[in-house]
């Protein structure tokens, strides 16, 4: 995926976590350690999730924004949008990291959302997020 951004030299790149041999978390690690270097320029770059764990990550990983999926074509442009003017947008941001609730527009879950007592509870649950 790195040669494509060389290459093609995009203002935007978004990355699933499921591509190719080097999976997005990686991609975007890479991107960001070839503009520390100054071989890139800096671009956005945002990162489909496939669940609310991997939020962690692609702050790790240093992305600009990322969205759990299943996603939609009207958030996925609200996304696109943010990166561009050069905003963050994060969904499923906890709200101990967000001290407003809401993240570039997007509701966070509630502070107790991960209190919940039962140890059964569905994992997609956990991770919806409330569109605004």
């Amino acid at each position: 995926m790195l040669p494509v951004v060389v290459a093609k030299d995009p203002d935007l790149v978004l990355l699933d976590l499921q591509i190719g041999s080097m999976g997005g978390i990686a991609t975007c690690l890479a991107i960001r350690q070839e503009e520390g270097a100054l071989r890139l320029e800096k671009r956005a770059v945002g990162l489909l999730l496939d669940r609310h764990a991997d939020v962690f990550l692609a702050g790790e990983a240093r992305a600009d924004g990322w969205m759990i999926k299943p996603i939609d074509s009207l958030r996925l442009r609200r996304m696109s949008k943010q990166l561009l003017s050069g905003d963050s947008y994060f969904e499923g941001v906890p709200e101990s990291d967000n001290e407003a609730g809401t993240a570039d527009g997007v509701e966070s879950p509630p502070a107790d959302a991960d209190a919940d007592p039962d140890p059964d509870a569905d994992a997609e649950a956990e991770a919806a997020v409330v569109e605004a």
